[in-house]
């Protein structure tokens, strides 16, 4: 096990994975800064078959085709009281996963960007995955196509006391797109979304639920989204 705390990781750069770190090992990381780092999967960290333990860390300004900031390529990731703003990516603003098994509890995930052009998943983009979100808040994020803050493909997503609000995409799912996946919503907030192509006949402007989901809600509101 490899533990990193208190350091700064700023301009890194990686021709594929991970701008900063590239790991397939145990790693624990708390009390760091991530800044400004690029690569093509995970501008931050990528994290293979191993596992990640991250805590009290800051991800910001960093870039990648998938994953501005961690990107989960099977493996562990235990993210807890991290924050991730003003990251960007084609896919998965912040967060892309790819198998494995993801916890969020007590994150901020703001202001990150999925971009350029038919780009999804301004907050995360979850594939083939197990994941949880839990206590956390995601808002302002933004997708130049569809969903805004979280894009939901092939996996098992729970979310509990989170709240999503604020975000929007420029084609369709301003809050989730959830494709062949399970969703259990448990006392959490969707409220505020938007989505802002008026082409779109049905822009939806919180959840978008393909075919073959199962989606339930316990104690949730989704409200007050809207579509151009």
């Amino acid at each position: 096990t490899v533990g990193l705390s208190g350091l700064t990781f700023a301009r890194g750069r990686a021709y594929e994975d991970g701008g900063a770190i590239l790991s397939s090992g145990a790693l624990t990381i708390a009390n760091c800064t991530f800044q400004n780092g690029r690569a093509s999967r995970g501008g931050a960290i990528y994290v293979g078959a191993g596992s990640l333990t991250s805590r009290n860390n800051h991800f910001t300004g960093n870039l990648a085709g998938r994953a501005g900031a961690i990107c989960l390529g099977g493996g562990t990731l235990n993210s807890t009281a991290d924050t991730y703003t003003g990251n960007r990516a084609k896919y998965g603003g912040a967060i892309y996963q790819d198998g494995g098994s993801a916890t969020f509890t007590g994150c901020t995930i703001a202001e990150n960007v999925a971009s350029p052009g038919a780009s999804f998943g301004g907050g995360l983009y979850l594939y083939n995955s197990n994941t949880t979100l839990m206590n956390c808040t995601i808002s302002g994020n933004s997708s130049d196509d569809g969903s805004g803050a979280i894009n939901v493909d092939t996996t098992t997503l729970n979310v509990m006391n989170t709240t999503i609000s604020g975000n929007s995409a420029g084609g369709y799912a301003g809050a989730m797109d959830i494709y062949d996946s399970n969703v259990n919503l448990i006392s959490t907030t969707i409220a505020g979304n938007h989505a802002l192509d008026p082409t779109y006949g049905d822009a939806l402007g919180g959840i978008s639920v393909g075919p073959g989901n199962w989606i339930t809600g316990t104690n949730s509101i989704i409200s007050g989204n809207s579509s151009a």
